[in-house]
């Protein structure tokens, strides 16, 4: 900015010889003047001043970091902006931190500056009629400078665009650069929703549309973003961003069932558009009675074998891969979904046990599942000599659970697809049951976990 003190120099472009040292032939003098200079060059590359091509200060660091400061700021609201800033890499604690405000003029007028201080908002302090009359710092000493803004206040200096420029007295100029940052400061309305499109009934396997949104925002404002959302009872249960289309104006995304694989059936949902603007203004147009329907999963096709023969010698591990595959429009080419569980029971054992955590298929393209998201789940079963069982029938029960999935909360269970497998061991040797034997093994990322 014109208005700025330019950073200074490490080094003088002029080096003035003092009087006494014109007795001195000027060869001498030339030797005497290149040796200083060269001692001074190395002793500023040593404390961390290096130089640029001009001879200059190459100012390397920024005097304060910034903590995610407003880049809008309403005039016609009462609302306090709060800036928040360290130094760089908290190098040490100082009392205060400056911020000069300039009015972006021709040529830039100053509006005044104010401090950020660290002190847990424990004093009364001075400064502009625009500036907070305490700090609003939370936590004193924790190296996070505080400061309140009041738009409107400094508005009353004008409307349009300011500069903020951040700069730390208490650290060395020709290594740390002042942090100017650009803030518009205006009286704007909130946006208008003009246009929406959206089908309010999702039923099993809808077909993707688009949803489309035609937003107006008060000049200068402009729309950042804009985003749906589905709510039950008044809460959000799932959202998405739009794309932005033609200009900041109109904002679309494709709606396909992968979106609702979260939510359970209901025809009392809500349907919301929500556009943001740089100012923090906020518009919305919503529609209530949208029905989704969300079918539980089809399973079907077990690989799992009529019989499994154990291996005969000691030590040795049969893996059998077996799959199942799972039809469900909201999961087509999901490759997080873990909720296809299994069951085990063995013919002798009246009730079903406990299952350990690794028992699921998986379609994620980790062994032993051999392609992601195409649908076919997969399991890795392992099986050693063991002559306690040489002969046994053992009843897979396997189900989904819908909704089990990241970010998601489970809240429906398809039915059970029922398989058997019977598990012989050649040359089995009659002989007292070990106790807590193994009858088999589940392979899961690489881990194994038998029952």
């Amino acid at each position: 900015m014109k208005a700025l003190q330019p950073v200074r120099h490490c080094l003088e472009r002029e080096n003035p010889i003092p009087a006494g040292w014109r007795r001195v032939s000027p060869a001498r003098r030339r030797r005497a003047l290149g040796l200083l200079l060269l001692a001074g060059i190395v002793l500023f590359g040593v404390v961390g001043c290096p130089k640029t091509d001009e001879g200059d200060c190459w100012v390397k660091y920024p005097a304060v970091v910034l903590s995610d400061p407003p880049q809008a700021m309403l005039a016609n609201v009462d609302s306090l902006y709060v800036f928040r800033a360290r130094v760089y890499e908290d190098r040490e604690h100082f009392d205060s931190l400056v911020c000069e405000v300039w009015r972006e003029t021709e040529p830039p007028t100053s509006a005044g500056s104010f401090a950020l201080y660290d002190d847990g908002d424990q004093r009364q302090l001075g400064g502009p009629l625009f500036a907070s009359a305490t700090s609003g710092d939370v936590v004193p000493n924790n190296g996070l400078y505080t400061r309140g803004i009041d738009a409107a206040v400094l508005a009353q200096s004008g409307m349009g665009a300011y500069s903020f420029v951040f700069r730390n007295p208490g650290l060395d100029a020709c290594q740390f650069q002042d942090v100017e940052l650009a803030i518009s400061v205006e009286a704007v309305d909130a946006c208008v929703i003009h246009a929406v499109t959206q089908d309010l009934d999702m039923p099993s396997c809808f077909d993707d549309y688009e949803a489309r949104l035609t937003v107006q925002p008060d000049a200068p404002d402009v729309v950042d973003s804009a985003w749906y959302q589905i709510l039950a009872d008044g809460v959000v249960v799932a959202e998405s961003e739009l794309a932005q289309g033609n200009g900041d104006t109109t904002w679309s995304a494709m709606i396909g069932p992968s979106f609702v694989r979260c939510l359970p059936t209901r025809n009392d949902y809500s349907f919301k558009y929500v556009a943001k603007t740089r100012f923090g203004l906020y518009c919305e147009q919503g529609d209530a009675g949208l029905m989704i329907e969300n079918a539980l999963p089809v399973l079907s096709n077990s690989t799992l074998p009529d019989v499994i023969e154990r291996p005969t010698e000691i030590g040795d591990t049969d893996t059998v891969v077996v799959t199942l595959d799972l039809q469900d429009c909201e999961l087509n080419g999901a490759t997080d979904f873990y909720g296809l569980h299994f069951d085990v029971r063995r013919e002798d054992q009246a009730t079903w046990p406990p299952s350990p955590t690794s028992f699921y298929l998986r379609d994620d393209g980790n062994l032993p599942d051999a392609v992601a998201g195409n649908g076919m789940y997969t399991v890795g079963l392992t099986f050693n000599r063991n002559d306690d069982f040489p002969n046994s029938m053992y009843y897979f029960r396997f189900y989904a659970i819908e909704g089990f999935l990241a970010g998601c909360a489970p809240f429906d269970t398809t039915e059970y697809f029922m398989d058997s497998v019977r598990v012989i061991q050649p040359g089995a040797v009659l002989m007292p049951p070990t106790v807590g034997a193994v009858e088999f093994g589940v392979v899961q990322e690489m881990i194994s976990e038998g029952r």
